[in-house]
């Protein structure tokens, strides 16, 4: 499902940023095994005791997963998400009301936004003038208590824009 009510860019910036890619953000919890990264990542917990992170499988590839506080394990990807090595979805942060915001790469290795609704359903969006080429992209980081999810998107000439994202 698609859904683009972004409003607002809030910022630009020029000049060197570094992205953190699924690569390097997973590099520092997981493990290279014959070459490859392997491992989870744990990225939020919400008051409730749920938990949100990334898994890399043994092909590299990404993917979230949701545990409730009684220990049942919830896997997911974004529809769209691309199957191979160091693509697919990243959930980076959990509500009270157990939606999770985040950000995948498609099998062009193009980023989006998603959030992952308490029902299972998956909203990917994209914030206005996003590039469109390898590399570049919309990720979201953060949310808050009224559903404002944040973050960040490169245009076609690599420079950074803040967004938000309203409901």
């Amino acid at each position: 499902m698609r859904n683009d009510r972004l409003r607002t860019n809030i910022g630009r910036r020029t000049g060197p940023l570094k992205r953190k890619s699924s690569h390097e953000s997973s590099k520092r919890h997981c493990s290279l095994v014959d070459g490859r990264l392997q491992g989870t990542v744990t990225d939020g917990i919400n008051s409730k005791g749920w938990i949100n992170g990334t898994y890399v499988d043994a092909n590299s590839v990404l993917h979230g997963y949701l545990r409730a506080p009684d220990g049942n394990i919830t896997t997911f990807d974004a529809p769209d998400a691309g199957r191979g090595p160091n693509q697919g979805t990243f959930a980076v942060k959990i509500t009270n009301h157990e939606n999770i915001v985040g950000w995948y790469q498609d099998a062009s290795s193009v980023y989006h936004g998603f959030e992952r609704l308490k029902n299972g359903t998956i909203v990917e969006f994209d914030a206005p003038g996003t590039g469109t080429g390898a590399g570049f992209g919309t990720e979201a980081f953060d949310f808050n208590s009224s559903n404002t999810i944040s973050g960040w998107n490169q245009d076609d000439s690599g420079v950074y824009h803040g967004f938000l994202r309203t409901p």
